[in-house]
């Protein structure tokens, strides 16, 4: 039988298999790594928060990031950090002058004097030099997701260095609103902010790359003397499809930011439904924010939005929508939710956005139920089974005597009409043809 021979086969290869073991905890996911000296931190994605992971043996160069390791230069050696912390040498330093480094898909891009240098992961083989058009002084640079070009921050006096890893241009742009001596971590996010630690200040300034006149920078007070920096794999979530336009949320890692208990399942709102004659709507959703910061919640109920503030620690918020209009000929609406990290200035319902969850929902409509109608009842004929016999049954000895019901006489039939006796009626009938003949022969 087919069915019993697939069962022995997975059975079978069961046996042979063994029990499958976890999935390793990865090192990070969404923000990025830091080494303060030998302290290895890991931080949110806007640099809000941070959490420290292991203490290293030795300081580490040239971090980068690849399926779940960090690959750096140190001591001589090319070494892997796992999610533990753990540091493991895999070989010698593939470029032992390198100190500055970022990984693009499997290529770990170094920085040797003013050479870029591609070295293939996890082979540790030299794949191409790239001769640079000036000469630069970075601490660290960083791949930017949107453009694919590096970036990072020269000192004395600050400026934001792009280098296209392609040809090896170089150019640089003044940040006269950056003040530093030495920007030795570098990072980017997904949507394109560079991240740069100034190391004697402890400041980590946030740059965003299509317009770096709006740097800013949070006090994060990590002072290093020797510091690098990685950026974490993005992790989404997306809404029903996963492409440029819809939309889809970064997930938030430090702590918990979601719509429902957790992200994942479609969980904030059980059930949805809406009356077919509504002008108004509101519905309360489960929440989870255990992050320090207040977070934003937008909904879109067809094309109508709403949005309500998330405090810290809330586990519920109401949405509103003062007017709605339900179509005649819908079945459902869709309800599309986005919790957003903080308090962003913009929410639309496509597209990327930071921290939080996107959630889709069919909303029922409920329309008016038609008045029930009750039918007369049909006239019921007695049938010859239950016609009363005209001689009554003799009543029982113990039954009390019931009076007879009363006998409905017909009505008296309508009196007739007087009519002539058939003597008159007869002569009648010979004296009008008489007359009315007479009557002619005068004339």
């Amino acid at each position: 039988m087919p069915g019993a021979w697939l069962l022995a086969l997975a059975l079978t290869a069961g046996v042979v298999a063994g029990p499958t073991t976890p999935a390793a905890e990865p090192l990070c996911r969404n923000g990025f790594l830091l080494t303060q000296d030998k302290t290895l931190l890991r931080f949110d994605e806007n640099a809000h928060g941070y959490a420290k992971i292991a203490e290293l043996p030795k300081p580490v160069n040239a971090l980068g990031y690849f399926a779940d390791l960090g690959y750096a230069i140190s001591g001589g050696q090319t070494v892997t950090i796992d999610a533990s912390g753990h540091l493991a040498s895999v070989g010698p330093a593939v470029v032992p002058g390198a100190y500055a480094g970022a990984v693009a898909g499997s290529d770990w891009l170094l920085l040797d004097g003013s050479t870029l240098v591609d070295v293939r992961l996890p082979a540790l083989t030299v794949a191409r030099r790239v001769q640079l058009s000036d000469q630069i002084d970075l601490g660290d640079w960083a791949v930017n997701p949107l453009d694919g070009a590096l970036y990072g921050l020269a000192a004395g006096p600050s400026r934001l260095v792009r280098v296209d890893p392609a040809t090896g241009v170089v150019d640089a742009t003044a940040l006269p609103t950056v003040d530093g001596v030495a920007f030795g971590a570098v990072s980017i996010s997904a949507f394109g902010v560079l991240m740069a630690l100034e190391n004697s200040s402890g400041r980590i300034y946030r740059i965003p790359l299509t317009d770096p006149s709006q740097a800013s920078y949070v006090e994060a007070g990590v002072q290093a003397y020797h510091a690098d920096a990685a950026a974490c794999p993005i992790l989404w979530d997306y809404g029903s499809s996963e492409n440029a336009e819809a939309p889809r949320n970064t997930v938030t890692t430090m702590e918990v930011l979601s719509i429902g208990g957790s992200v994942g399942a479609d969980d904030g709102v059980p059930a949805p439904t809406i009356a077919a004659d509504a002008t108004s709507w509101q519905v309360t959703v489960a929440v989870r924010n255990t992050t320090p910061e207040p977070a934003r919640l937008a909904g879109w109920l067809g094309d109508a939005r709403a949005t309500a503030e998330v405090p810290s620690g809330a586990e519920s918020v109401v949405l509103s929508w003062p007017r709605v209009s339900v179509p005649r000929t819908a079945r459902s609406l869709r309800l599309l939710l986005r919790l957003y990290a903080g308090n962003p200035a913009v929410v639309q319902p496509t597209g990327s956005a930071s921290g939080g969850e996107v959630e889709e929902y069919a909303v029922s409509i409920r329309w008016p139920q038609p008045i029930p109608h009750d039918p007369p009842s049909p006239t019921v004929r007695p049938s010859p089974s239950t016609v009363a016999s005209p001689v009554p049954p003799s009543p029982s000895p113990s039954a009390s005597p019931v009076a007879p019901a009363a006998v409905r006489r017909p009505p008296a039939p309508p009196a007739p009409k007087r009519k002539l006796p058939l003597t008159l009626t007869f002569f009648a009938g010979l004296l009008v043809p008489a007359i009315t003949l007479a009557a002619r022969v005068r004339r």
